[in-house]
């Protein structure tokens, strides 16, 4: 039975304290540790730039913007700051170069998600990066790199080729930090904030969505871009998926459904069944003609 607004309201918040409490007892991703200067000086970049705070203005609220506003664009511009000093150390890239490949990726994480809330939200989001930075003066070239990165910043969609290295290099660091939020920050904010200025759907609209979005969660492990992406980015995701598997078994538990456990690996399955029990491959966000022969089977036995 759907559960009423001011009901439903404490579920959700019970959900995301689940989900922060995990976040607090998982260990923290290894790259907050291994990159801990590169993050405190891309945090004093952020500050320290004038054209940064006057794209903070253009910036709505998260209750606003899906979930993706001021909180989201600032982290990931954060991450992205760090990577880029990352990834311009392995080119043996210049003080002065990478201080300017870390401002024109800051700004393109800032407004990445300008136009969150329209269809085609990346390519519409170039469009109004281009009008928001015209005028700013930028050098060169540099205003086209983070238009470009900015329309590439979307998961499994089509990207626009990169004439240079310096356009790869912003593209890339983009999409891997605004992806790095896939991980606990999605179930600690991300999340329900989306639910939140939508409309708050129901719980059980979201329990019958929840394993194939966590499951789309997952593919997004092979599509990290640089070499720090793809050496920090999974590790991500898993942590993620962690604190996604266990709001799932509360959000199932507060339903009243049957006890489900998800398991990523065949060695977590050995010893499941002590007691009686179903496993399966695949995911029930439906009822699969697989699901159907395997349970009439037990069923019959």
């Amino acid at each position: 039975m759907p559960e009423s607004g001011s009901r439903s309201e404490q579920a959700i918040e019970h959900l995301r304290e689940t989900a922060r409490r995990m976040a607090r007892e998982l260990p923290e991703v290894s790259f907050f540790s291994d990159f801990r200067e590169e993050l405190a000086r891309s945090e004093v970049a952020l500050e320290a730039s004038t054209l940064l705070k006057e794209c903070r203005r253009h910036i709505q609220s998260d209750d606003d913007n899906l979930g993706h506003g001021l909180f989201h664009a600032l982290t990931v511009a954060r991450d992205a700051g760090a990577v880029m000093m990352a990834e311009a150390a392995r080119q043996g890239r210049t003080a002065e170069e990478t201080a300017r490949l870390v401002l024109l990726v800051q700004l393109a994480s800032l407004l990445h998600d300008v136009k969150r809330t329209e269809k085609f939200h990346a390519l519409a989001g170039a469009a109004e990066v281009e009008k928001i930075l015209g005028p700013a003066g930028l050098g060169e070239g540099e205003l086209a790199r983070i238009v470009i990165a900015v329309r590439n910043h979307e998961a499994f969609k089509p990207t626009v080729e990169v004439s240079d290295e310096d356009s790869r290099l912003i593209s890339d660091v983009l999409y891997d930090a605004d992806k790095f939020r896939w991980g606990p920050d999605n179930f600690t904010h991300t999340l329900w904030l989306m639910m939140r200025s939508s409309g708050a759907p129901s719980l059980e609209s979201l329990h019958l969505r929840f394993l194939q979005n966590l499951d789309y969660i997952r593919r997004v492990k092979t599509t990290f871009r640089s070499v720090t992406g793809k050496s920090y980015g999974p590790e991500f995701v898993d942590r993620g998926i962690e604190i996604g598997k266990e709001i799932y078994r509360e959000l199932s538990r507060m339903l009243g459904g049957p006890r489900m456990e998800l398991f990523t690996d065949l060695e977590q399955v050995e010893g499941c069944c002590a007691k009686k029990g179903v496993v399966t491959l695949g995911n029930f966000d439906g009822l699969h003609i697989g699901h159907q022969v395997l349970i009439g089977k037990v069923v019959n036995r």
